[in-house]
């Protein structure tokens, strides 16, 4: 195998950072530019990829967060955007780096976990990671909509729109969790989450 070299933490080089997006374009049709752009990648997301000459060709990110669990607050990451490019697939690039996080941060933090799709099922349990049951909930508000007063003026935010997403990000940093039985805190999710799949009404 090739000898590729392994970097990290490349926020701040701009070089690097178009190449993890490509690569992330390429496999997953994912865009992180608009999220960048914005100033969200803060020092809780950290890329570990390996690169060949400039070009980033295999990455597994982390997000450092914090999660409340039944009332307890735990120190956790969560790993994300495990890819490789096709030309370089069955290296063993993949395996590498999730052998290296893992060795980092296991001891210092309370769990890692991430989500996997079935294509992958059986990659990840080498690694000492297990399957657990994932809950999807949904609740539909148009009737919700029409028992509001009247006096409130309801409208969808708009993320391309500067003070509207700015807005969002205040409500993000004061928000509560809802509920001590599960809850996050971590503001780089969010608003990449508000970037990609958004949906919010406000008064």
């Amino acid at each position: 195998m090739n000898e590729y070299q392994l970097i990290s933490d490349y926020k701040q080089n701009e070089k690097y950072k178009e190449s993890f997006n490509d690569l992330a374009k390429h496999v997953f049709e994912l865009d992180f530019k608009g999220w960048y752009d914005r100033g969200c990648w803060n020092d809780n997301y950290i890329c570990y990829s390996y690169v060949d000459g400039d070009k980033v060709i295999a990455n597994t990110s982390i997000n450092k967060m914090n999660v409340i669990s039944n009332g307890k607050e735990y120190k956790v990451i969560q790993l994300g955007t495990v890819m490789t490019h096709p030309d370089y697939r069955h290296q063993g690039l993949a395996t590498k780096l999730m052998n290296h996080i893992i060795k980092k941060y296991e001891k210092d933090y309370d769990f890692i976990y991430l989500f996997a799709n079935d294509t992958v099922l059986e990659f990840y349990p080498k690694f000492g990671f297990g399957k657990v049951q994932e809950s999807s909930f949904s609740l539909k508000v148009s009737n919700m909509i029409r028992q509001i007063d009247k006096k409130y003026d309801l409208r969808k935010l708009d993320v391309n729109n500067q003070a509207d997403f700015e807005l969002m990000k205040e409500y993000e940093a004061e928000r509560i969790p809802v509920s001590s039985k599960i809850g996050l805190k971590n503001s780089n999710i969010i608003h990449f989450n508000m970037l990609i799949i958004f949906c919010c009404l406000v008064s």
